[in-house]
């Protein structure tokens, strides 16, 4: 039986409450989370490439979540991204969708949602 490969996961959180449990749940199923804090420290930092999935929360300080999304497609990267919020708003679900999104996901959300986001996001394209 082949194993699956590690994915490498982006994860841009302010609250580290939020991102200790979302890492210790995502390490469990083979994956390595990095994690920036802020979006600008992710456009300084990152290598978008370098990951397969970017998890994006939208509420960061200053620059969103979404507006990072923007930013990367506007420089034309294409890494799949998935935006997560406590405040769910059509409006957002719309803007993410068409900064090309792979998935909105509603916080608290459950672990195997999440799960089955990555999988989708995470496909080759």
């Amino acid at each position: 039986m082949a194993r699956m490969a590690v994915r490498n996961i982006c994860l841009v959180e302010d609250d580290p409450a939020i991102f200790e449990s979302l890492t210790m749940l995502l390490e469990r199923h083979r994956m390595r989370v990095t994690r920036y804090e802020t979006a600008e420290a992710f456009l300084a930092q990152a290598r978008p490439d370098d990951f397969d999935c970017l998890l994006l929360d939208h509420q960061l300080p200053a620059m969103t979540g979404l507006e990072l999304l923007e930013n990367l497609r506007a420089r034309h990267i294409d890494v799949p991204a998935i935006v997560m919020t406590g405040s769910p708003d059509g409006m957002l679900a719309r803007r993410a969708a068409r900064a090309g999104s792979v998935v909105f996901l509603h916080k608290p959300m459950k672990f195997k949602e999440l799960l089955a986001a990555i999988d989708t996001a995470a496909l080759p394209h």
